[in-house]
C-alpha cells in the first residue's frame, strides 16, 4: 500500500500541475497523514484514501492552506464555489476530505454537509442486461470473462471493488456461496449463489470461465487481464464499452448492483437479508430501493387474483369521480 500510496500522490501532483508533494506539507508529515489514514480512520487504500488526496490536493491549488486555516474561510471559499456553479454533492466531498485532515491534524471543528436533492435511482431492466449480454457473444477469452462478469454483478449485486479482489478460495462450491472480504466497511459477508451461475454447462458460469477461459497470469484472482488482476477502474472501462455498443450509455458496474437488489426485493425477500447480501451498514440504505419498486407495489395491491376477505357479499363499486369529494 505503501508504493499504491506514493504512486497516486505522484500522479495526483503532476495532474494538478504542482510540486512533487504538497506546497505546505512535508513529506513526513504526509507519510503521518497516511498511516493515521489506514490506521485511526481505518479508509480505504485503493479508492478512499487516493481520492482524499486529490481533495486536498485541489484545495491548495485553490489557496487553501492545509496547516492554517478557519471555519469561515472555508465556508466563504464553499460559497464563491456555489455562485460559480458548484454542487452541494461537491462541496461535500471536500468538506469530508477536510474532515479527515482535521482528524489527523487534531483540530476540534467539523464541516457540516450540505443537504443534496437526490436523483431519481436508474435501475436497469432485464432487457437492458439481456442487451449488454448479447454484446459478449464472442468465443473468446475476453468476452467469456466479460459475460461472466456481467452476470455475477447482477446476481450477487457485488460492488465493482469486491469483484475485483475476488480469489479462487473464496468460492465455496460445496456450501454453493461466496465470501466478500474487505468491502467498502472492512467486513466480511457471504453472498449465496445458485447452482447455474456456479456449475452451468451451457451457462456462463464461474466453473467453465475458470476452467476454460480465465487468463492465467494471477495465482489468486478470478478475473484477471494480461497483466494480472482486474483493477476496478479497468473493469468501469470495459462495462462503460459495453453498454455504449448496446445503446444504454448510462449503465455502469454500481447499476448491476441497484438491479440485483431490486430484483430480490420484487421477489418478496425479507429487507434484511437484502441487507446483508449487499452489505449495507444501515438498513436505511437498503430501504432507498423500496422507493423504486412503489410502482410494483401499486400493481401489486390492485391484483384481482389478491382474495377480498368480504368477496361473499355483494357491494356496489362506486366510480371514483374526478373531482375530489365535498365534505
Amino acid at each position: 500500500y505503501k508504493y499504491l500510496y506514493t504512486l497516486t500522490l505522484y500522479v495526483l501532483c503532476a495532474k494538478c500541475k504542482i510540486g512533487k508533494f504538497m506546497n505546505n506539507i512535508d513529506k513526513e508529515t504526509w507519510n503521518q497523514f497516511r498511516r493515521h489514514c489506514l490506521s485511526q480512520q481505518q479508509l480505504n487504500p485503493e479508492s478512499t484514501i487516493p481520492e482524499t488526496i486529490r481533495k486536498l490536493l485541489f484545495l491548495e491549488k485553490e489557496g487553501i492552506d492545509l496547516n492554517n486555516f478557519t471555519q469561515e474561510e472555508i465556508y466563504n471559499y464553499f460559497a464563491i464555489r456555489l455562485e460559480n456553479g458548484a454542487t452541494y454533492g461537491a462541496l461535500n466531498h471536500s468538506a469530508k476530505a477536510l474532515n479527515r485532515w482535521n482528524k489527523f491534524m487534531g483540530n476540534d471543528f467539523k464541516f457540516q454537509r450540505y443537504k443534496e436533492d437526490k436523483k431519481p435511482m436508474k435501475v436497469p431492466n432485464t432487457q437492458e442486461i439481456h442487451k449488454m449480454l448479447d454484446q459478449c457473444k464472442g468465443k473468446n477469452r475476453i468476452d467469456k470473462r466479460n459475460r461472466t462478469i456481467i452476470l455475477l454483478l447482477a446476481k450477487t449485486g457485488m460492488r465493482n471493488k469486491e469483484l475485483c479482489n475476488l480469489k479462487l478460495t473464496d468460492i465455496d462450491w460445496q456450501r454453493r456461496e461466496i465470501t466478500i472480504r474487505n468491502s467498502k466497511h472492512n467486513k466480511t459477508r457471504i453472498i449465496p449463489i445458485d447452482d447455474r451461475m456456479l456449475f452451468g454447462r451451457t451457462y456462463p458460469s464461474l466453473r467453465n470461465y475458470i476452467k476454460h477461459w480465465r487468463m492465467k497470469t494471477s495465482n489468486h484472482y478470478v478475473f484477471t487481464t494480461k497483466k494480472g488482476r482486474m483493477a476496478p477502474n479497468y473493469l468501469r472501462r470495459i462495462i462503460k464499452i459495453i453498454s455504449q455498443k448496446a445503446g444504454i450509455n448510462w449503465i455502469h458496474p454500481h447499476s448491476f448492483r441497484h438491479y440485483a437488489a431490486t430484483n430480490l426485493l420484487r421477489a418478496g425477500v425479507n429487507i434484511r437479508v437484502v441487507q446483508d447480501i449487499l452489505g449495507h451498514s444501515s438498513i436505511r440504505t437498503t430501504g432507498n430501493y423500496l422507493h423504486v419498486i412503489e410502482n410494483d407495489l401499486h400493481q401489486a395491491i390492485s391484483n384481482p387474483h389478491i382474495e377480498d376477505p368480504l368477496k361473499t357479499r355483494s357491494y356496489k363499486i362506486q366510480k371514483c369521480l374526478a373531482k375530489p369529494f365535498l365534505m
